[in-house]
């Protein structure tokens, strides 16, 4: 049978040693998860917070453990997280919606009714 070891490892002290072994070996810094759903909420996220876009493949690495540890701080995913409930995201969604419906169905692309 496995072991199941119960810890808390997001402690504040284990935090600045993971920002810190990131700046010092400079592990490469990927700001979204990699989706393209990611990037868009990302980016439009840091739009409205004045922040710069991210760049596919422009992450750059660790370099500062302060200013990595409070950009990923829990009050900024939170931040983050509750900016995607918002009314104008809520109002992208729908728009989105509405011009997905329009686009042509397979079986239309079959019947060449372009």
């Amino acid at each position: 049978a496995v072991e199941y070891i119960e810890s808390d490892w997001q402690t504040e002290e284990m935090n600045v040693r993971k920002y810190r072994i990131n700046a010092d070996e400079k592990f490469y810094k990927q700001e979204y998860c990699g989706c393209s759903f990611s990037l868009r909420d990302t980016n439009m996220y840091r739009k409205r917070e004045g922040l710069d876009q991210v760049v596919i493949g422009g992450g750059g690495i660790y370099s500062d453990p302060l200013g990595d540890a409070a950009e990923e701080s829990p009050d900024v995913v939170e931040s983050f997280f509750r900016d995607l409930k918002s009314d104008e995201s809520a109002s992208w969604r729908r728009n989105r919606d509405i011009y997905r419906r329009r686009r042509k169905s397979q079986e239309a692309e079959k019947e060449n009714n372009w």
